[in-house]
Order: structure tokens, then C-alpha cells, then sequence
């Protein structure tokens, strides 16, 4: 056998790596299996005079061009996410740098686990974050979101220009005449994010800079220049902090301490303006401590059975919750799949009606009882029909903080 061949039946070995589809490795394997047949029958003419050592290296390349068609069969965890999109033969020769590229880098044989294995070296061995654009590794055993402006925000780098500020006063001004003109009472709820309740947790090198941040600055702006109620947990959380932990170590978002804590201020503010609401107590609940495996920022490293932590969970203990899954009613889900519609046995409780984000999922369980009816939309704006539709007595217009300027929607 000649290097040329060898170089071929290699290059049969190595091409079919790159690619994700069983029918294409099948096709590889068995044109791999065909072309080494021919090099033994040209090259080994006299069939019975072929060594054994010939037969077992022949035997071993047809083992090797199949091999990744046996993987396939038997591996599941080497899938990975199409994003490449499907490619023409003809862009392969006009643009190969472009159509080629990201399919051999999104469909490499165990593409994942390569992935993974190079995020826990940096991780766990390095203390490295592989990726620092999306999660950084914080202190005390936290990981930190980098993403979205989030540290600039932190930094207070990035602040609002008047005419920003301007323009979700008015967003908001108009939001809440809309509501007004019906009898609706509206409240403006801003969740903060982590780096703002713990900064002790960001990377040492991570230091402010700017005096003011933007949550600060629309806070100030709004409570000078307009009526919007709003509601800021931040005083809440910042004391409560100190006896108890009110975020997950690995994710973006609060636990369910964290989450009662922002919901004790938020149904107090609206019980002044409906007495008819029962807020619930604390007592009402016990507390459960459960170790649970990493939250988003784990995923988004795909570690998150890598990451392990406490948290606290809130158990009803004097009470059972009183309400059901319910129904959207006849109008168009603006977020499919992720709108929550909570029906209450009493139906003389006030109905309520929420523009929000993911922060209010742990929300849901508290506010849900102090409603006859409780609507959870997935987006930041006011959306009129589910208005007229849904009849709330209260809308809950709740944004986190680093998306604060999607209020000028």
C-alpha cells in the first residue's frame, strides 16, 4: 500500500468528525469500506498470499472508518445544538470560509464534551471563567452575570441621558393615565439585580465608579418629575441580607426568601390602597433548606451538576394555597408557554393583571393568593386588549433592573 492511500483512508477517518448526520457517516463508512477493498484487491492480487499482518492492518482501517458510525449509535449525550444553518454544495466552493466553518464547529464529534471538559479545567482548575462575557467567578462561591451591561450598570458607567429619562417618564406617564381613566390602580415594580444587593460577591477588581447608578437615577427622576408609584425593595432586601441569604449563589435570580421579602413591600404598598387584601405573614410558612444543583449562570457554563448549594425554600405551614391553574382568556398570549393565569376560590378578592419578566416567577406563589384572578405576562409592555379583556383591578408593571430601559417602550 502506497502513502497516498494511507493519506486517503485517513482522510476518510478524519472528514466524518466533523459532522453530526448518521446518514452522511454511514455513507463515509461505507465508501471508506469500498476503497480500502480495492486497494487490497489491486495491491494483494494473489488473495492467497496475503499475510496475516496485511489482513489485520486491512481489518483494523475498516474499523477505523466506521468507528464514528458506531458512536453515534451508541452515545446520546454527543448531540449538540444545530445553530449552523443547513449549507448548498455550491456556497461550500464560492465561500467555503463562511459556510463550512461554522458547520465543523458547531457539529465536531463530542463538540459538548470537549466544551464541558474545557469549562471545568478552567473552572475548577484554573479559576478561570471560560467565558467572562456571559459569568464571571465571584467571591465567596458565587458566580456572577456579566452579560447585558450588568457591570457598567454596576460601575455606574453607563448612565441615562436626560432625554433617556424623559422618554420613560412619558412611557410611563401615558401607562398609567391609560389605567387611571378605568378605575385601574397601577404600580411599578423594579427588581435589582444581584450585584446591587451583593456586591461583596463581585470579583475584587470589579470597583464603582460612577456615583450614581441608572436604578438610582429613574428612581429620583421619577418620584421629582411624576405620579407612578413605585416600588423599591432595595432598603428591604439590603437589611434582610444580613441574617439570611436572599439570592442563589449560582443564578441570576433571588430565592424564595428573597422573593417573599420583595413581595412583603409590594402587597403592603397595594393593601393601602385596597384593604380588602390579607398580605401573608412569614409565619404563615416554614422554611426548608434543600441542596440543589447550579441555576442559570451554572448552565450557561453547562455545569450545572458541577455546582452545589444551599438554598431556602418556603413551605406553606398554617395555611394551603387557594388558588388553581387557570385559563387565558379570548385574546392573543403575547408570551406563549410562559403566561401564568392563577384563579382564586374567593372570587371577591380584587383581580390583578402583571407585565413582567423572570424575576416574578417567585413571585407568583405569594401574589396569587391575595387575587381572585392573577395574570402573568412574559413582556414589559402595557398591552391594552389584555386589559379590556382581563378587567383587573391591579396592574403590576415589574422590570428588573437591568432591563429598566425597555419602560420606554
Amino acid at each position: 500500500m502506497k502513502p497516498v492511500h494511507v493519506i486517503i483512508i485517513m482522510i476518510l477517518v478524519i472528514i466524518p468528525l466533523f459532522f453530526k448526520s448518521l446518514y452522511f457517516w454511514i455513507g463515509f463508512s461505507i465508501i471508506g469500506l469500498l476503497f480500502c477493498i480495492v486497494v487490497f484487491k489491486v495491491f494483494n492480487r494473489n488473495i492467497k498470499h496475503v499475510s496475516f499482518h496485511e489482513f489485520v492492518f486491512s481489518i483494523i482501517l475498516m474499523c477505523l472508518i466506521t468507528l464514528p458510525t458506531i458512536i453515534i449509535s451508541f452515545v446520546d449525550y454527543i448531540d449538540v445544538e444545530p445553530r449552523s444553518k443547513k449549507i448548498k454544495w455550491h456556497d461550500v466552493i464560492v465561500k467555503p470560509g463562511k459556510t463550512v466553518g461554522p458547520v465543523i464547529n458547531d457539529h465536531f464529534l463530542l463538540r459538548k464534551r470537549f466544551i464541558r471538559f474545557y469549562n471545568h479545567l478552567m473552572v475548577f482548575k484554573v479559576g478561570i471563567s471560560p467565558m467572562p462575557e456571559r459569568v464571571l467567578l465571584g467571591r465567596q462561591g458565587s458566580l456572577v452575570y456579566s452579560g447585558e451591561n450588568v457591570i457598567e450598570d454596576y460601575r455606574s458607567t453607563i448612565p441615562f441621558s436626560r432625554q433617556q429619562l424623559e422618554k420613560i417618564r412619558k412611557a410611563l406617564e401615558k401607562r398609567n393615565e391609560y389605567l387611571r381613566q378605568k378605575g385601574i390602580k397601577h404600580y411599578l415594580f423594579i427588581a435589582p439585580n444581584m450585584h446591587t444587593i451583593y456586591p461583596e460577591n463581585l470579583p475584587g477588581y470589579i470597583k464603582k465608579i460612577g456615583m450614581i447608578s441608572r436604578f438610582d437615577q429613574l428612581i429620583d427622576f421619577l418620584r421629582e418629575k411624576s405620579n407612578v408609584k413605585i416600588i423599591d425593595v432595595r432598603g428591604e432586601l439590603l437589611k434582610r441580607k444580613r441574617s439570611d441569604a436572599l439570592w442563589y449563589k449560582t443564578d441570576t435570580h433571588w430565592n424564595d426568601l428573597g422573593a417573599f421579602v420583595a413581595y412583603n413591600a409590594l402587597i403592603r404598598e397595594i393593601k393601602n390602597d385596597i384593604p380588602i387584601i390579607k398580605p401573608l405573614r412569614e409565619d404563615d410558612f416554614k422554611k426548608t433548606a434543600k441542596i440543589i444543583k447550579g441555576g442559570d449562570l451554572a448552565g450557561m457554563l453547562d455545569l450545572p451538576d458541577c455546582f452545589k448549594e444551599k438554598s431556602i425554600f418556603m413551605v406553606p405551614d398554617s395555611f394551603q394555597y387557594s388558588y388553581e391553574r387557570g385559563d387565558i382568556g379570548n385574546y392573543t398570549d403575547p408570551s406563549p408557554g410562559r403566561t401564568i393565569i392563577m384563579n382564586h376560590k374567593n372570587s371577591r378578592l380584587p383581580r390583578m393583571a402583571m407585565f413582567r419578566d423572570s424575576f416574578a416567577e417567585a413571585l407568583v406563589p405569594y401574589l396569587s393568593q391575595n387575587f381572585s384572578r392573577s395574570a402573568y405576562f412574559w413582556t414589559p409592555r402595557l398591552i391594552t386588549e389584555i386589559v379590556e379583556k382581563e378587567k383587573p383591578d391591579v396592574v403590576i408593571t415589574e422590570v428588573t433592573e437591568r432591563y429598566i430601559w425597555k419602560l420606554a417602550d
